[in-house]
C-alpha cells in the first residue's frame, strides 16, 4: 500500500510538471469515456435494468403467432383462458390492455387519461406492491362487483397532493364511480405510463377472433421455457382443430420478458454501443501517441533511474500508475459529460418516456466507468511504458538522448496508431452518414397525404349515455355537423385510426367472393372513416369516388381500397366493382386511393381498406380538419364546438399533421442524431491525432529539414514532403476503415430505410472527408516546417 501511495504521489507530481499534456490527455479520454458512459446508461436502463418494481425472473411474454407470415399479434380473451388451463408450467398468467378513460372531477374539464385494464392477479405475479393501500382482490374482477381503481404515484402527487385519504375515496371514470383501493409505487407505470388501473372482468361472450390483449406469465420454480413452449404448442394445435375459423394457422410465441421488453430498440442500441466503443479506442490511440512522445522526452530520466538501480518492472508500474491516474480523471470528467448527454437524450423525446425508463448514474454505471477507466489506463499506457523502458538505455546516457533506431520504431508505432484512429473513424462516419441519409429519406418520403394545413385531435366519449353504438355514431355525426361550418374549416372528417399514429386494426382479407381459410388470408389494415375524411387528410383519389354522407352514416356495404391492394389483387385491371370481405359482409369497391404510411413516413405499405364508420360506433375517433390558414390556430374553435355538444367529452392529442409526422420519426431522429454525434467526436479525435503526430514528426525532423533547406530545398517542396507523409498514412488508414465499414454496416441493414448498407456515395463521401481533414491536419505542421530557419535548425542539433 505504501508503494502504491508513493507511486500516486509521484504520478501527480509528474502530471503537475506537464499541465499541457495532462489537460489534453484527460480531455481526450473524457470525450471517449463520456460518450461510452452515456450510451451504457441508455443500454443499462432499457436492456439490463428491469422496469421498476417488477421481478423479471421467470416472466414470459406470450403473443399470438401467425405461422405463415411469422407476424405476432395480440391475444383474444377466450384463447387466454385456454392457455391458462393447458399450461401447468406457469404458476400464474395475467392479461392487460390499454383503455382510454375519461376522468371527471368537479370544477375541471373532463380529461382523457391513460388507463389499463388488468387481470386481478397481475400485479402480485409481477412482484409489484402498492405503496399505499392494496392491489386488486380476485372477487373484484367478478361480474357485478363494485368498481375499483388503482392510482399511479405521479397522479397521486399531481392531482391529489399526496393526500393519504385517497384510499377509499371515489373517482368518476367513464361516467362511473370507482373506489380507490391503492396507490402504486413511484416510477411504476406498467406497461408504460399508465396512470389508472381497473380490474379485467371475465367475458365469455367475447369473440375468439377479437385479439386485443397482452398476456404475460410466470414459470413455476424448476419449469423451463422449453417446457412451457411445448405445452402451449399442444394447446394451440387443439384450438386450431376446435376453432379453425379463428385459430387456423396460429400458435403461441413465448419470449423471455427481458428480451421481449426491449423490443425493436435492442438492435440499434447494441449497434451504437459498439460504435461508441470505437470512439473510446480512438481516444486511447490518441493518448497513447501523446504518451509515446512524452516517453521519448523522458528517456534520459528513465535511463538515469535504471542506472541508479531501479528495475524495469518498477518503472513500468510507475508509468502505468500515471496512465491510470489520467484515465480516472478522464472518467470523472466523462461522468459529467454523460449527465449532460443523458439530459439531451431525454429532451429529444417528443413525449414522456415510460416511467421505468429513468436514465441516470446508478451502481451499474459507476462500475462501468471504473472498469473502463482502469482498462483504458492499461490499454493506452502499456505499450508506451514498455517502449520507454526498452532498448539501449545506457546508450541514451552516452549520446545525450538521441537514437535514430528507437526513433524510427517509435515513429512506426505512432503511424500505426494514427492509421487505426482513421480506420475506426471511417467505420463510424460511414455508419453515421448512412443513418443520417436513412432519416433524410424517411423525412422526405411521401406519406400519401398532405401534411400541411391540417390539425387532428382524438375525441372520446363515455358513460351510460353512449352505451349503444347508435348513440356514439350520432354524437360523432353531430361533431362533424358542428365543425364543418366553422370559419376557416375547408373540410373535416373522422377515422378510428389516424395515419402515422402507430395504431391500426388488421384483419385477413378475401376478394371477389372467394372464401379463403383464415391461415391463408393476407392481412390488410382496416380503417373506418366518415365522408370527407379523404379530403380532410389530403388523401389522393386515384380512381372512383369516396363515400357519400348517406353511405357513411348508414354503414353502406361499400369500401375504398389502397393502390397497393388494387395492384396486388387486380393487377392490370380495374378494382372498381370488385368485392372485398374481412370475414363479415361482402363489400363493393367504389374507389382507389394512394397508399398511406401507418407507422412512419417511408414504411412499406400494406393493403388498406376504408369502411364507412356509420356501422362501427367506437367510443373514440380522430378528428381531422383542414384549413387554408394556420391549423394550430383552428384547434381552440374545434374544442369549443365539441364542448358545446357534450361538456363530458374528452379531447386529447391535439397536433397538426406535420407534428404527427415529426413525432412518428422520433426514434430514427434520435438514433441518427446520436450516431452522427459519435461520428463527429470520432472525426475530431482522429484529426487531432493526425495533427499531433505530424507536429511531433516535424519537431523530430527539424535538423533534417534545416539540412534540406540549406542545400536548396524550397518551401513548397518541404510542405509537400510533410503533407505527403500525412496523406500516405491517412490513405492507408481510410482504406482499411472503409473495408471494415463494408463488413460492419451490413449489421445495420435492418436499421436503414431507402439506402443500402454498401451505398457507394456514402463510402466516397467518407473517404473524401477524411482525406481532406488529414491534408488540413498535416498542412499546419507542414507550414511550420517550411518556415524553419536553416541556421537555427542546424545549431539545435
Amino acid at each position: 500500500m505504501d508503494t502504491l501511495l508513493q507511486d500516486l504521489r509521484f504520478a501527480m507530481r509528474a502530471l503537475g510538471r506537464s499541465p499541457g499534456f495532462a489537460l489534453v490527455a484527460v480531455a481526450t479520454l473524457a470525450l471517449g469515456i463520456g460518450v461510452n458512459t452515456t450510451m451504457f446508461s441508455v443500454v443499462n436502463t432499457v436492456l439490463i435494468r428491469p422496469p421498476a418494481h417488477v421481478d423479471p425472473d421467470g416472466l414470459v411474454v406470450l403473443r399470438t403467432l401467425h405461422h405463415r407470415t411469422g407476424d405476432e399479434n395480440s391475444v383474444s380473451y377466450p384463447n387466454f383462458v385456454d392457455w391458462q388451463a393447458g399450461s401447468p408450467s406457469f404458476q400464474a398468467m395475467g392479461a392487460y390492455y390499454d383503455d382510454r378513460m375519461i376522468l371527471t372531477r368537479r370544477g375541471a374539464e373532463p380529461e382523457e387519461v391513460s388507463g389499463e385494464v388488468v387481470s386481478a392477479g397481475l400485479f402480485s405475479m409481477l412482484g409489484a406492491r402498492a405503496a399505499l393501500g392494496r392491489t386488486f382482490l380476485p372477487e373484484e374482477a367478478q361480474p357485478g362487483a363494485a368498481r375499483v381503481v388503482l392510482v399511479a404515484y405521479q397522479e397521486w402527487e399531481r392531482r391529489f397532493e399526496r393526500d393519504p385519504r385517497i384510499v377509499g375515496s371515489t373517482l368518476t371514470l367513464d361516467g362511473v364511480p370507482h373506489t380507490v383501493v391503492g396507490v402504486m409505487p413511484k416510477n411504476f407505470g406498467f406497461p408504460d405510463n399508465q396512470t389508472f388501473w381497473t380490474p379485467l372482468r371475465p367475458d365469455v361472450q367475447q369473440e375468439r377472433g377479437s385479439r386485443y390483449m397482452s398476456v404475460i406469465g410466470r414459470l413455476r420454480p424448476g419449469a423451463t421455457l422449453q417446457q412451457a413452449r411445448a405445452e402451449l404448442d399442444a394447446v394451440s394445435r387443439e384450438l386450431e382443430r376446435r376453432y379453425p375459423e379463428t385459430n387456423a394457422g396460429t400458435g403461441v410465441r413465448a419470449t423471455d420478458f427481458s428480451e421481449s421488453w426491449s423490443g425493436e430498440v435492442r438492435a440499434p442500441l447494441l449497434v451504437m454501443m459498439g460504435a461508441v466503443g470505437f470512439v473510446l479506442l480512438i481516444a486511447c490511440s490518441n493518448v497513447a501517441n501523446l504518451l509515446l512522445a512524452r516517453a521519448a522526452a523522458r528517456r534520459r530520466e528513465i535511463a538515469v533511474r535504471v542506472a541508479m538501480g531501479a528495475g524495469r518492472g518498477r518503472i513500468v508500474r510507475q508509468l502505468l500508475t500515471e496512465s491510470a491516474l489520467v484515465a480516472l480523471l478522464g472518467g470523472a470528467l466523462g461522468m459529467g459529460i454523460a449527465v449532460w448527454g443523458l439530459r439531451l437524450i431525454m429532451a429529444s423525446f417528443p413525449f414522456q418516456p415510460p416511467l421505468w425508463m429513468v436514465f441516470g448514474i446508478d451502481r451499474n454505471v459507476l462500475l462501468f466507468v471504473l472498469a473502463v477507466s482502469l482498462g483504458t489506463g492499461v490499454l493506452f499506457g502499456l505499450a508506451p511504458a514498455l517502449r520507454a523502458t526498452g532498448g539501449d538505455l545506457q546508450g541514451v546516457l552516452r549520446d545525450g538522448g538521441h537514437g535514430s533506431t528507437a526513433g524510427a520504431r517509435r515513429g512506426r508505432l505512432q503511424s500505426a496508431l494514427v492509421m487505426g484512429q482513421l480506420a475506426l473513424a471511417a467505420v463510424l462516419l460511414t455508419g453515421a452518414l448512412l443513418m443520417v441519409r436513412s432519416f433524410v429519406h424517411l423525412n422526405s418520403a411521401d406519406p400519401g397525404f398532405r401534411l400541411e394545413g391540417a390539425v387532428s385531435m382524438r375525441v372520446t366519449v363515455s358513460g351510460e349515455r353512449y352505451e349503444s353504438e347508435a348513440a356514439r355514431t350520432a354524437f360523432f355525426r353531430q361533431v362533424l355537423d358542428r365543425v364543418r361550418p366553422l370559419p376557416g374549416v375547408a373540410s373535416a372528417g373522422m377515422a378510428d385510426w389516424l395515419p402515422l399514429s402507430g395504431g391500426s386494426s388488421t384483419s385477413g382479407v378475401m376478394v371477389d367472393g372467394r372464401e379463403v381459410p383464415g391461415s391463408d388470408r393476407p392481412d390488410a389494415e382496416v380503417r373506418r372513416t366518415t365522408d370527407d375524411f379523404a379530403e380532410a387528410m389530403g388523401l389522393r383519389l386515384r380512381t372512383g369516388r369516396s363515400f357519400t354522407a348517406q353511405e357513411a352514416a348508414a354503414g353502406a356495404p361499400v369500401v375504398v381500397v389502397s393502390r397497393s391492394m388494387a395492384e396486388r389483387f387486380w393487377p392490370g385491371r380495374s378494382a372498381l366493382g370488385r368485392t372485398v370481405s374481412t370475414g363479415g359482409d361482402w363489400r363493393t369497391v367504389i374507389g382507389v386511393v394512394d397508399d398511406i404510411s401507418a407507422r412512419h413516413r417511408g414504411d412499406t405499405p400494406r393493403p388498406q381498406l376504408y369502411y364507412p364508420a356509420g356501422d362501427h360506433g367506437r367510443r373514440s375517433m380522430s378528428l381531422v380538419a383542414r384549413t387554408p390558414g394556420d391549423p394550430a390556430a383552428l384547434a381552440p374553435a374545434l374544442r369549443r364546438a365539441i364542448r358545446e355538444i357534450d361538456p363530458g367529452a374528452a379531447v386529447a392529442n391535439v397536433h397538426t399533421l406535420e407534428e404527427v409526422a415529426r413525432q412518428s420519426l422520433w426514434h430514427q431522429r434520435l438514433f441518427g442524431g446520436m450516431f452522427a454525434s459519435f461520428g463527429l467526436v470520432a472525426l475530431l479525435l482522429a484529426v487531432t491525432g493526425v495533427y499531433a503526430m505530424m507536429a511531433y514528426a516535424v519537431a523530430q525532423r527539424i535538423h533534417e529539414i534545416g539540412v534540406r533547406m540549406a542545400l536548396g530545398a524550397r518551401t513548397g517542396q518541404v510542405q509537400r514532403m510533410v503533407v505527403g507523409q500525412g496523406l500516405t498514412i491517412a490513405a492507408a488508414g481510410v482504406g482499411i476503415g472503409l473495408a471494415g465499414a463494408l463488413a460492419v454496416t451490413r449489421l445495420m441493414g435492418g436499421l436503414l430505410e431507402g439506402v443500402s448498407p454498401s451505398d457507394p456515395l456514402t463510402f466516397a463521401l467518407v473517404a473524401l472527408l477524411l482525406a481532406s481533414v488529414a491534408v488540413l491536419a498535416s498542412w499546419i505542421p507542414a507550414r511550420r516546417a517550411a518556415r524553419v530557419d536553416p541556421m537555427v535548425a542546424l545549431r539545435s542539433e
